[in-house]
């Protein structure tokens, strides 16, 4: 079973055990769904930490970046030549759309990633 190591009220780490272990512990079982920062003393309900906007845009960000980076590749002048005026569409407006993401009207918490194109 699954266990939450607790100080002051906060969940900072996680133990597979017996419950004869955790209880001598103190280590409270724990439903799925829970994760270390979040607030819980095994008996009420948990609650997430507050959600970090800065810290969820950057990371989003950083993930926008590296598909951005992993793209780089198509658009190298012997590949877009190669490619059907379709083709090259697709992967201008991929581009545009990751480049775009910090302005969408979610951003960062509901994100509409694009898709990339084949």
């Amino acid at each position: 079973m699954r266990y939450a190591i607790i100080e002051d009220g906060i969940v900072i780490n996680f133990a597979v055990a017996t419950p004869e272990y955790a209880a001598s512990r103190g280590w409270v079982a724990c439903p799925e769904g829970i994760d270390i920062g979040w607030s819980f003393d095994g008996l009420g309900d948990p609650v997430a930490p507050p959600v970090n906007l800065e810290s969820l845009a950057s990371s989003a960000r950083t993930q926008r970046n590296g598909l951005l980076a992993e793209s780089d590749l198509q658009v190298l002048p012997d590949r877009w030549a190669a490619m059907t005026t379709e083709q090259q569409t697709a992967w201008a407006t991929y581009r545009q759309a990751l480049r775009d993401l910090p302005q969408q009207a979610g951003f960062p918490t509901a994100i509409n990633w694009p898709v990339k194109p084949e």
